[in-house]
């Protein structure tokens, strides 16, 4: 799973927000105690946008993601926050190699998952 959202004051925005609580699926809370992950092992990955750094603005939603991924037993496949996001113009000339450096760090994942027939482009529309 990628998950990309923007910043809203050091959070998700809501969309993304009503994704995660409904990650809480991935547990067998009903069955073995303490509740154990339906699919452990699964990517995540996270993609954040917004207007200042990543320090004090989005360092929070990624130790929260990081927790939930541990908590459903997945692997974070990593982050990349882009900051300055204020305007398209504003972004600089380094943010499309930096996205396709990010991406190559996923791929090797995703070659993985089509190899062994569990990759499905297009299954899960973006929030």
């Amino acid at each position: 799973m990628l998950f990309a959202a923007p910043v809203f004051c050091s959070g998700f925005p809501a969309q993304i927000k009503s994704l995660l609580d409904r990650m809480f699926c991935l547990m067998d809370t009903a069955g073995e105690q303490p509740a154990a992950p339906w699919r452990p092992g699964k990517p995540i990955g996270l993609l954040l946008t917004g207007a200042g750094d990543e320090a004090d603005n989005a360092d929070l939603v990624i130790r929260g993601l990081e927790q939930l991924t541990q908590w459903v037993q997945g692997r974070m496949m990593g982050h990349w926050f882009v900051g300055g996001c204020t305007e398209p113009e504003a972004l600089g000339g380094d943010v499309e190699s930096r996205a396709t450096q990010f991406a190559a760090a996923l791929a090797p994942e995703v070659a993985r998952l089509e190899a062994c027939g569990q990759y499905e482009p297009g299954r899960y529309p973006p929030v």
